[in-house]
Parts: C-alpha cells; sequence; structure tokens
C-alpha cells in the first residue's frame, strides 16, 4: 500500500460536488429550453413566448439556484460561491438573449 494524502477523499468529495451543481444547473437550463421549443409556435407572437420562457426561469431556475448556492455555501470556498452566484445571474439575465440566436 502506497501513501494515501490525509485529505484526498475530501478533495475528491468538493470536486464532486462542485461538478454535480454545475451539472444540476445545466439539466434545469436544458428542461427550461425544452419547455420553451415544445410549446414554440409561429401563431403566437416572439415576445410572448419568450415572457413564459423568463416565466420559467424565474419560477424554476431562481429557487433551483439560490439551495444550490446554500448547499455551495456549506461546502466550497468564496472564490467558487462567487463564480457560481455570477454564473446564476448572467442566465437569469440573458438566457433568453442567447436563445433568440437560434430562432
Amino acid at each position: 500500500m502506497g501513501n494515501i494524502k490525509p485529505f484526498k477523499k475530501l478533495y475528491l468529495f468538493k470536486k464532486a460536488t462542485t461538478f454535480l451543481m454545475f451539472f444540476i444547473r445545466v439539466i434545469m437550463l436544458g428542461f427550461i429550453t425544452f419547455d420553451f421549443f415544445q410549446h414554440f409556435s409561429p401563431e403566437v407572437p416572439v415576445g410572448l413566448q419568450f415572457e413564459g420562457l423568463r416565466a420559467s426561469l424565474i419560477l424554476f431556475y431562481i429557487p433551483l439556484s439560490f439551495l444550490l448556492l446554500m448547499f455551495t455555501w456549506f461546502l466550497q470556498s468564496k472564490k467558487i460561491i462567487l463564480t457560481t452566484f455570477i454564473m446564476d445571474i448572467l442566465a437569469i439575465c440573458f438566457f433568453d438573449d442567447m436563445l433568440r440566436f437560434f430562432i
């Protein structure tokens, strides 16, 4: 048996939780995007459809991001908390504008 670093499992746990929380955010944005494109119709004005997208972001993504930020606050460093907070703010503010490029 070789020498095991004393905090290797803790380091792996922190990396795994960071990846998992990022993956959960991506999955939620994917579900919101999928729902948006499922209900996209040429008969409905585009602005009204994007209001539905913003409503989905407010109803589903904001509570999830708040919950994941609280989880991050207990397990990760301040740098990662700030990074995820900025990513969440950018996703909430500019996700609908990003999807406009694909329509």
